[in-house]
């Protein structure tokens, strides 16, 4: 009998996103006194094998979603469903086989559907309680919740009221106990306002192809033209096509402390609007100027949230004019105006331990 208890995790490799808000969660379930087994796939486990090193790992069958390039991405999608659910229904296959290889006690899920194991507690994360689209909002997001019933609590990352995510982590309910778990961010504190820059800009590349390489492209060319020192996060280790211009520095996948001492020493940053990168803008207080994915109604739903509320500026992709952009970035401020309060960890987790 094992002296800790045991808990599989699994994260959906959709971009980075899920990958970054879950690694607060796992570094406070160690600190908990938990084990953790990391269940993933493709980019999002590479990711988490270099940020947990020692943890036990399994490797899922991936959703493997591909996107067009232009404005078809939602039909796109549909036309992958049967595909999604055939790796939906290999997940929850392979969460009873590893619920015995690793006695697991209790199963948390980042937005994979099927991991759940119906004799265990088994908790849902996610922030889309309310499913963005251009038709049929409401029937993807009832959708979404019939899967979120088969969980025991779900829990979203993010405060009561209008938060971070506004009416995507609000305005529905599913019929099962919800908990708002505040900002999930992977750095802990605000980038100190003694920190020397080093960069004018730092564009933080993000999420599915081909739109990651369309946007870094275009960015090349701009940043080219820029003054001043550059650095771009590509997001990826595949072979970089563009050309890099003299002034910008180029990585590929870094881990938080470099995505950290990036954002933390750059006067602006530039990257999607997707909702964990605005959580971690969240914890550093900075700049950011924001390029939503085109075609992805949430992350254009979230540039425009955060417009109305006085945080950030936005650009479509298509329309990138990085010295009118950053010149109306710097009007606004960021996270000023959200209250938050300590989340209570401990209370949350013993729910994995009894299943109360």
């Amino acid at each position: 009998m094992k002296n800790k208890p045991t808990i599989l995790y699994g994260i959906l490799n959709w971009g980075l996103g899920h990958v970054t808000r879950s690694i607060p969660i796992i570094h406070k379930l160690l600190e908990h006194g938990f084990e953790v087994v990391i269940c993933s796939d493709g980019l999002a486990l590479d990711f988490l094998k270099k940020e947990f090193p020692d943890l036990a790992t399994e490797t899922l069958r991936g959703y493997n979603v591909k996107y067009r390039k232009g404005m078809g991405q939602i039909w796109g999608l549909t036309g992958q469903l049967p595909k999604i659910y055939t790796a939906m229904k290999a997940e929850h296959r392979a969460v009873k086989k590893l619920v015995e290889k690793y006695e697991a006690t209790a199963v948390i899920s980042d937005n994979r559907l099927e991991f759940y194991h119906k004799d265990l507690p088994s908790v849902y994360i996610t922030h889309q309680l309310k499913i963005i689209m251009p038709l049929n909002t409401d029937f993807a997001s009832a959708l979404h919740h019939r899967f979120i019933r088969k969980f025991d609590v779900c829990w979203v990352p993010d405060f009561e009221g209008e938060g971070i995510s506004g009416a995507i982590g609000h305005e529905l309910k599913p019929k099962i106990p919800v908990e708002y778990i505040g900002s999930c961010s992977r750095f802990t504190e605000a980038i100190p306002t003694t920190v020397e820059k080093e960069y004018r800009i730092a564009a933080i590349l993000s999420g599915p192809e081909p739109q990651r390489t369309l946007l870094e492209t275009k960015l090349l060319k701009e940043l080219s033209k820029l003054e001043g020192q550059h650095l771009m996060i590509r997001g990826t280790d595949r072979p970089i096509k563009a050309e890099v211009p003299e002034n910008v520095k180029v990585e590929d996948l870094v881990a938080a402390d470099g995505i950290y001492d990036a954002i933390s020493k750059a006067e602006t940053t530039i990257s999607r609007s997707g909702y964990s990168s605005l959580m971690d803008y969240y914890a550093l207080k900075n700049h950011a100027l924001l390029i939503p994915t085109p075609g992805q109604p949430e992350q254009e739903y979230l540039a425009r949230f955060q417009l109305h509320k006085g945080r950030f500026a936005y650009v479509g992709q298509d329309y990138i004019n990085l010295p009118e952009d950053l010149e109306k970035a710097e009007m606004y401020q960021g996270f000023n105006d959200i209250e938050s309060k300590e989340t209570d960890w401990g209370r949350l987790f013993s729910f994995l331990r009894t299943g109360e």
